[in-house]
């Protein structure tokens, strides 16, 4: 719910979800159960002391081979309970030293399959659109036959989503939008079809053409995307012309592009003002005297009957066709005299700019590029990084800085982390509150701690790699869950302890009787994530059980800290 920026807003809708839910469970827990209790439970008597003894709590325990297991290792346990410690910690020790050293790399949102995909078409500034429509028809044609596609639409000179794109109209930029058939009559993967279409559209000579996967989760910027940030924008294009060159030979790294904009050339007139002045005139003056002579000025108007018409004088088309000419005309002084323009002012023909981009009032260049796949962006940035840091030499006053889904990477790390610390404070204070007591307090939390070791065995076995995202918020989820389990035993222990039994008899007692209630709490937690761990939902619609999809794929990381078999949930025990 405090989570800043757009990943906040498009997770803000999963805490509130979760606490209408539990505030839900607890009302019918508290007035709802009961009410029902009262009305079909049957409360069995209780059987009259024998021998002056009242019946024993482990008297309810059935006697069956799950449950002598259960006891007889937790009666080992306490006997060996600094072996066990030290055990414990040696592995919590040699789980992360593994999984630092074995892990799939970070993944910042999970990558799903494209339901469809958009094929960018860009052609140099001031192309026309007939160009422009040879070139779409061209990459239409790698389209054909393509077993996957259901369908494809073009927009040739409408642009094609560039966020660089300085508005206005775009001939040479258009966009061809791809959809996949449903999922059941997908022949193959769609990644693979997407890497066809690639090596497809390889081939279409002058024409930079982006094959993008539509993006699922929230606009977070190109896995690769860097800053070039300097004064002069031509040495910016340079630099990122030299990025470029240098990162295109990385394997996996795809639509690499930048956002420089040379566009087309234009004659400057450059004046003297020192010279203008000597010669009585001003920059106004000449710039008057280009513009009548190229674009001309209203002199009169002609009219005939209702109709008017403005009269235009300018110079004869022969006499303004090229720069020669320009520098052929003569500006009137305030004294009469005519000048040379040629002695005030110096006419050249230059490359103007397309547009030009400022991030935080610094003028920007920004080199971007996709990866194959998802669960390697984190490690082909940082081949990037050692590729550019070992070969790129920047001039004085430039500098480059790595943004777009790295920085939201960086940032969403940051408060999850902060988010993780922050409750397992609240629920410390809470215990301390509860129990009057700091061991006991510390003792539940370090059940929190010890539930890594199932998520990240989970992790390695599956070289699944951690999500950012979906990964840290069931971390977090899972803090508030396992707690559950150790409180409900040290609350018996306690109990038991006020009635006059030892620690150790305590503790034996409690984790016998309270062994069905742990587990059940367990079993119904993993089995209500089964459905995303295993791959399969419900089409509520259409009344079929669906196998895969985008919400399996998105939603499936965020249930790895309860995946079927991790200790993470039975640690209390």
């Amino acid at each position: 719910m405090f989570w800043p920026g757009i990943m906040g807003e498009f997770m803000s809708f999963l805490p509130l979800t979760v606490i209408i839910v539990l505030l839900s469970s607890l009302f019918v827990a508290l007035v709802i159960n009961p009410v029902l209790c009262a009305l079909f439970m049957k409360i069995k008597k209780v059987e009259p002391m024998v021998d002056g003894q009242a019946p024993s709590e482990l008297d309810a325990v059935p006697n069956d081979f799950i449950y002598r297991l259960y006891g007889a290792s937790l009666r080992f346990s306490l006997k060996h309970r600094w072996l066990v410690a030290l055990g414990v910690m040696a592995a919590f020790v040699a789980t992360f030293m593994l999984f630092a050293k074995h892990n799939s790399g970070v993944e910042f949102f999970p990558e799903t399959t494209p339901e469809r995909i958009y094929v960018n078409v860009t052609l140099p500034d001031g192309t026309n659109l007939d160009a422009s429509n040879r070139a779409v028809l061209a990459a239409e044609r790698t389209l054909l036959g393509r077993e996957n596609i259901d369908s494809w639409s073009a927009a040739v000179g409408a642009g094609n989503g560039n966020e660089f794109s300085s508005g206005g109209s775009t001939p040479n930029r258009s966009r061809i939008t791809v959809e996949f058939k449903p999922v059941e009559e997908r022949k193959t993967d769609p990644k693979e079809t997407v890497a066809e279409i690639r090596d497809g559209v390889e081939g279409i000579v002058g024409a930079d053409i982006d094959v993008i996967k539509e993006n699922m989760g929230p606009p977070t910027g190109a896995p690769i995307n860097i800053e070039l940030v300097g004064a002069d924008y031509q040495v910016l294009g340079k630099i990122a012309e030299e990025v470029r060159s240098k990162i295109e030979g990385i394997a996996e790294v795809v639509n690499l592009k930048d956002d420089f904009q040379a566009g087309r050339s234009e004659i400057t007139v450059h004046v003297d003002p020192n010279a203008a002045s000597a010669a009585g005139l001003n920059t106004q003056d000449i710039a008057n005297t280009v513009r009548m002579a190229i674009a001309g000025v209203d002199a009169s108007v002609f009219r005939d009957e209702a109709d008017e018409y403005d009269i235009v004088v300018r110079l004869n088309e022969d006499s303004r066709n090229s720069i020669e000419d320009l520098r052929d005309l003569y500006v009137k002084n305030k004294d009469k005299d005519l000048v040379p323009i040629t002695e005030v002012a110096t006419i050249v023909v230059e490359r103007g700019y397309g547009s030009i981009r400022h991030v935080d009032t610094d003028r920007v260049v920004t080199v971007s590029a996709d990866v194959t796949d998802s669960q390697i962006a984190d490690a082909k940035l940082k081949e990037v990084q050692k590729v550019l840091d070992a070969e790129l030499e920047l001039p004085a006053g430039y500098d480059l800085r790595y943004t777009g889904q790295n920085k939201e990477q960086a940032d969403a790390q940051a408060f999850l982390t902060k988010a993780l610390l922050a409750a397992l404070f609240l629920i410390a204070l809470v215990l301390v509150t509860q129990f009057n007591s700091v061991i006991q307090p510390f003792i539940i939390m370090c059940s929190v701690v010890l539930s890594l070791l199932g998520v990240l065995w989970i992790l390695m076995l599956r070289h699944q790699p951690f999500g950012v995202i979906m990964t840290g918020v069931g971390l977090i989820s899972l803090a508030g869950v396992v707690v559950n389990n150790a409180i409900v035993l040290i609350d018996y222990i306690n109990q038991l302890k006020a009635r006059g039994m030892g620690s150790t008899e305590a503790i034996t007692t409690a984790g016998m009787v309270r062994f069905r209630p742990v587990m059940l709490t367990a079993v119904t937690t993993i089995l209500s994530l089964m459905p995303i761990v295993l791959g399969f939902s419900l089409d509520v619609k259409n009344l079929k059980v669906v196998v895969g999809g985008t919400s399996v794929e998105m939603w499936g990381e965020w249930g790895t800290p309860s995946r079927p078999g991790s200790p993470s949930r039975l640690s209390s025990l």
